[in-house]
């Protein structure tokens, strides 16, 4: 029974399992980390950033957060232009302020 228990540990299967119950609990005690949505649109992200902006001395104002996801898929769908669009603009981290606009009817 107890060999058994040690493999649902290791098992690569299980992975999410302890990062799940590791990782989450000490990053949640960690001041300035900031936790994004795990799986959302990509108003959601963007708003996620925009409650994360933090100034950090000698770089300036910046915004991070963390993503606690299973699995990429759960967050990212490959198929979703606007989504790879959005985190691509966000990654180069243009001085420019990112905007988005559509035509409402």
């Amino acid at each position: 029974m107890e060999a058994e228990l040690l493999h649902r540990f290791r098992c690569p299967a299980r992975r999410s399992f302890q990062v799940n119950y590791a990782g989450r609990e000490m990053l949640r005690k960690v001041e300035g980390v900031y936790f994004g949505p795990e799986s959302a649109s990509w108003q959601a992200v963007t708003d996620a950033f925009g409650g994360a902006i933090q100034t950090v001395d000698g770089v300036g104002q910046m915004a991070a957060i963390t993503i606690e996801a299973s699995e990429l898929g759960t967050f990212l769908d490959p198929k979703n232009r606007e989504m790879i669009d959005v985190l691509n603009r966000l990654w180069d981290g243009r001085e420019v302020p990112w905007q988005r606009r559509i035509r409402s009817e």
